[in-house]
């Protein structure tokens, strides 16, 4: 009986310190991820560019070419195909990586939709396609008009 209460008392120790180990890594992990974030955003921004660029040309392009706003139904089915094609394109490790980085999915997921959402407001094609028909003075309705007048 005598040998289980120092028996008991070396696994409490040995987990103890364990944890200690594990807490040191991680905020080591941490540390490294906050110097290395330069890397990590390049690499996340070319996966971002490379995931554009095949939406745009596949699904979006059509739009621009005729200076006009891509339909909010479309828009929410060609977001979500973009996150899908980002995470794809990054592959499961550097999924998990830069969720490491950015706290958590769901904000690795904002991050993404927002980078989608602001390159497409700033589509050049479809800005110059709309400056080209103001200026043949081709009918462009009020609502691509007032979408232009924002820009």
């Amino acid at each position: 009986m005598s040998l289980y209460i120092p028996l008991g008392l070396a696994s409490i120790a040995f987990c103890a310190v364990l944890l200690l180990i594990n807490k040191y890594q991680d905020s080591n992990k941490r540390m490294e991820a906050i110097k290395n974030f330069p890397s990590y955003a390049a690499a996340l921004g070319y996966h971002l560019e490379k995931a554009y660029e095949i939406i745009h040309k596949d699904k979006m392009l059509i739009y621009s070419l005729e200076a006009t706003r891509v339909p909010n139904e479309h828009f929410a089915v060609y977001t979500k195909d973009f996150i899908t094609l980002v995470l794809k394109l990054m592959g499961k490790k550097m999924e998990k990586e830069f969720s490491y980085v950015f706290g958590d999915l769901d904000t690795l997921i904002f991050n993404i939709t927002e980078f989608f959402n602001t390159k497409y407001e700033e589509d050049e094609i479809r800005r110059d396609s709309f400056t080209a028909m103001i200026e043949e003075g081709i009918d462009i309705g009020e609502e691509e008009e007032a979408a232009a007048g924002e820009q």
